[in-house]
């Protein structure tokens, strides 16, 4: 999830920015130049735009499980999309059931319920960040794919212990 910069931050952006263009556009960089600009950008993008990566699970790192590692990131990519255990299952080589029974095993979960809970987390970041008056709870949800709304809020107040609608007036 990505937090909004504070002005000083912007302001050295601005400025990392301004310094990358003018040595870019004034004449043609040496590639040891070039490499030190793209440092220094990426650098100051990542001061500018702090973010907090999803925490990875230890388990998905453990060489035997890279197949539930797959799946795990191929629900990360397409959660906002309509997608299925099936699709899960063809997309990293399983059979439904072996899908089924390494989420089970590792994660003590099943994919569908651990796709359920990323969208969750979705749908929470974007209220968190988005103002009262720009939208309702029930369009990010229906954006997530959450069809049934009363599901849905007994799904997300079981898992963060506050309606949706508190996290968006706050």
């Amino acid at each position: 999830m990505m937090t909004k910069p504070d002005d000083a931050r912007l302001r050295q952006w601005k400025q990392t920015i301004g310094t990358a263009a003018k040595t870019v556009l004034g004449s043609e960089p040496s590639p040891l130049l070039h490499a030190e600009i793209n440092r220094m950008t990426a650098i100051a993008m990542l001061d500018t735009f702090a973010h907090t990566a999803p925490r990875v699970d230890p388990v998905l790192l453990a060489p035997r499980n890279a197949r539930l590692r797959e799946a795990v990131e191929y629900i990360h990519t397409n959660a906002r999309l309509p997608i299925s255990a099936t699709d899960i299952a063809q997309a990293v080589n399983l059979s439904p059931r072996g899908l089924q029974q390494a989420f089970s095993r590792q994660l003590g979960v099943t994919p569908t319920e651990y796709l359920r809970g990323i969208r969750l987390e979705h749908v929470r970041a974007v209220l968190t960040n988005m103002h009262p008056d720009a939208g309702t709870v029930a369009d990010v949800a229906r954006e997530w794919g959450f069809v049934h709304l009363s599901r849905f809020a007994a799904s997300y107040t079981e898992k963060f212990g506050e309606y949706p609608s508190d996290t968006l007036k706050r």
